[in-house]
């Protein structure tokens, strides 16, 4: 009976846990966050700085002044096995409001390279394709969809505490 009641209890926080946002097959990540007591200037200002540390930025951030928007592309390396080299990409656009700001990650995908070998783009509905089948490819696609869910969300978490400061 106890063995029950603790799957019971756990079951909840395992199935929060699989949380990659996917919307037909792209992975796409977006909200508004509150900041009460701060104008819309200076979240502007705040967030051009906190990009540039958090996401640390394949190319310039692309600012529109005028629309208080900030647009980057950014990249993170996976944890994998020494023979193969996988990084994170996606797409990051910034708005600046009255009240908070409202974020949208877009874009999502990977590249994979086995050493000694040319690299090459998978995209998020390829992995989620795998899910289907049975077998090893299963569960390497899930681990794969967790470990970009993660990042994702610790570069969301970053940045809403970064703003905060």
């Amino acid at each position: 009976m106890k063995l029950v009641f603790v799957f019971i209890s756990i079951l909840p926080l395992w199935l929060a846990a699989q949380t990659v946002h996917l919307d037909d097959k792209k992975i796409e990540y977006r909200g508004d966050v509150k900041l009460e007591g701060i104008s819309q200037t200076e979240i502007f200002n705040r967030a051009k700085n906190v990009l540039q540390k958090v996401v640390q930025p394949v190319t310039d951030i692309a600012v529109n002044e005028k629309g208080q928007e900030l647009k980057t592309i950014g990249v993170i390396r996976l944890t994998t096995p020494y023979p193969i080299i996988r990084n994170l990409c996606y797409t990051l656009k910034f708005s600046a409001k009255k009240d908070g700001y409202h974020y949208k990650i877009e874009d999502v995908s990977l590249w994979e390279k086995h050493r000694g070998e040319e690299g090459h783009f998978i995209s998020p509905k390829d992995i989620v394709d795998k899910l289907d089948d049975p077998g090893v490819s299963t569960v390497e696609a899930e681990h794969t969809l967790n470990a970009i869910d993660l990042n994702l969300q610790k570069i969301l978490a970053l940045i809403k505490n970064k703003m905060k400061e």
